[in-house]
This record gives C-alpha cells, structure tokens and sequence, in this order.
C-alpha cells in the first residue's frame, strides 16, 4: 500500500510538471497581435511598410520556429524578448521587413548592365 501511494504521488508531481510546462509554453503564442502593436507604437514597425496580416503571417511561419530552435541554445529568453531583440523581424535602418523578397534597384540594374 504504501508502494502505492508513492508512486501515485510521483506521477501526480510529474503530471503537473509536464502539464504546467505546456501551458507556459502555449501561453507565449497568444497574444503575438499585442506585440506587433507594440512595436508599431514604439516606432519599430512602419505598419506601411510591413501590415499586420504580412508579419503576422510571417510571425507563424518563420519567425516562431527560429524562436523555438533558439530556444535548444537559451532555453532561458521569452518570445517577446526574443522578437525585441530581432527587431520585431525588421531592419533597423530601413524598418522593411527582413523576410521580404528583395528587388534590385534601379541604380543596381544600371551598373550590373553598364
């Protein structure tokens, strides 16, 4: 009986620690929009440059799976740190988004020509 009871409680303490540790990681992912609209007030972000839709889109599909293969080397850092110090995925200089494909400009086409 009393084996029982103790490995009852081990599997309890080891369900919380599991179950506690996947709501704080989905937590990170909830509220992504609130960090897009941060950094549009902190003038990071030109919203014409780079709208809602396109980073949000972005923010899935790219920038969310670099943060969680971060994550093996500093398991430590949170998204919206992680976000912050990649400047929300846009250029510092330009505020143009990082992930956009890149056309050649005009004086760059008239020198590869010439």
């Amino acid at each position: 009986m009393k084996k029982f009871k103790i490995g009852s409680l081990i599997e309890l303490l080891l369900g919380l620690v599991l179950f506690t540790g996947l709501i704080v990681n989905a937590d990170e992912f909830t509220n992504v929009g609130s960090l897009y609209d941060k950094a549009v007030n902190e003038n990071i972000i030109d919203p014409n440059l780079y709208p809602k839709a396109n980073w949000e889109k972005d923010e899935i599909s790219t920038m969310r799976p670099s943060y969680e293969e971060y994550k093996n080397y500093d398991s430590s850092i949170t998204y919206e740190s992680w976000l912050k110090l990649n400047n929300y995925g846009v250029m510092a200089d330009t505020k143009e988004p990082v992930l956009q494909l890149k056309t050649p400009a005009e004086s760059n086409i008239r020198l590869r020509t010439a």
